[in-house]
């Protein structure tokens, strides 16, 4: 989910390395339909309560925080202006906001919201001066905005083109949370690259907040990672069903199934990063696949066949782990970079063990992908056959 705070003609944004835009907010805010946690958020960052990786900051003064503070975040102030993107005008707050000792004290932690955040001029906003009473509101529930019927799209125009710019070293890493991910975002960035994480969700996964544990726990004191909240948790459950369909329906090979399984998993999450990587103009995309954990999909029989794809569509792709083949060494490197080896990620409910395959195994698992995955992989990404 998408956010902007509007205030004294600025808005507030986040900077990721060499890219300013919306305040990504983490998932865990944005689970219920209602936007009373999008509403904690708000408290939370305004208040001078969240870190720098929007975690609970550990000491801070309860006193200041009654009943009365956490109204003056309510969602009267809180404007949907599309399906994913939201507006929180602080400046119209502060104005009907009688409280002028927690108003000041709003004013104040201002200055210690986290460093990455920053504010940005915005001449069309001093222009415009838009407030509430341009948007329609739902009386029936104090969160719900009809707005997205109504919105402003000039003020979605500003907002989506505030700063955007891309480095030619900006990586976006297919990121599980476990250790081949994590030391692939670490090997990146030795090799110069701006690793940008992203994780997926097919639909069978439990925990899927924990490769965000990792990244809190194993980055957050390394200088210059980021975690993008825009890219946790992408759901890709219909493409993997769409990919996974037609051996469902053969079930001819059930010895096999686990494989292509995770075959159309992964297809899927590459489909959905080859769109993302398009949108967001990165040239460079990466994952922990390891030719140990000896799944098809990770195999240099197979990496052409995603590279083809990827050059296509002018995207270069790395395995910085590929050729790692002992899990001690793994560890070991995580530990001599100064890492932990403590990792999280999420359980996927369908994930078996590879099975030992035959050559006539791995061109039945080819020949799937060539006949029903990879044309609708070209399909979807609109790339001729």
């Amino acid at each position: 989910m998408n956010l902007v705070i509007l205030h004294d003609n600025k808005l507030l944004c986040e900077k990721n390395r060499n890219e300013i835009g919306f305040i990504h907010v983490p998932h865990y805010f944005t689970q219920n339909e209602d936007f009373g946690n999008l509403s904690i958020f708000i408290t939370l960052l305004l208040g001078g309560m969240i870190d720098e990786n929007y975690g609970s900051k550990v000491s801070y003064d309860t006193n200041a925080w009654d009943s009365k503070f956490e109204d003056f975040f309510a969602g009267d102030y809180l404007i949907q202006v599309d399906k994913d993107t939201y507006y929180y005008d602080l400046d119209e707050s502060l104005a009907d906001y009688n409280n002028k000792e927690i108003a000041n004290l709003v004013l104040k932690n201002l200055e210690s919201i986290p460093k990455h955040l920053i504010w940005k001029d915005c001449e069309y906003l001093r222009d415009k001066n838009i407030t509430m009473d341009d948007y329609a509101r739902d009386e029936v529930t104090p969160y719900s905005f009809s707005g997205v019927e109504t919105y402003d799209s000039e003020l979605i125009d500003v907002i989506k083109l505030i700063s955007k710019t891309r480095d030619e070293k900006d990586a976006l890493l297919l990121y599980s949370g476990g250790k081949d991910s994590t030391l692939a975002a670490i090997r990146l960035k030795e090799m110069g690259y701006n690793p940008y994480f992203i994780h997926f969700n097919n639909g069978s996964m439990l925990d899927s907040d924990k490769p965000f544990l990792t990244f809190q726990n194993t980055f957050k004191n390394f200088d210059g990672y980021v975690f993008p909240y825009e890219y946790s948790d992408v759901d890709i459950n219909k493409l993997f069903s769409w990919y996974f369909g037609e051996w469902q329906r053969q079930n001819d090979n059930l010895r096999l199934t686990s494989e292509i399984r995770c075959l159309s998993c992964r297809m899927a999450m590459y489909t959905k990063v080859f769109e993302i990587a398009k949108k967001k103009n990165f040239k460079i995309i990466s994952e922990g696949a390891r030719i140990s954990q000896k799944f098809f999909i990770e195999q240099i029989r197979f990496i052409p066949s995603l590279e083809e794809i990827a050059e296509r569509l002018g995207i270069k792709l790395l395995f910085p782990v590929l050729h790692l083949d002992d899990d001690k060494k793994l560890i070991n490197e995580l530990l001599k970079s100064g890492f932990s080896s403590k990792t999280w990620e999420s359980k996927c409910l369908l994930g078996e063990p590879a099975v030992e395959k035959t050559q006539k195994d791995e061109q039945v698992i080819e020949d799937y992908y060539n006949n029903h995955i990879r044309p609708k992989i070209l399909n979807y990404l609109h790339i001729e056959k």
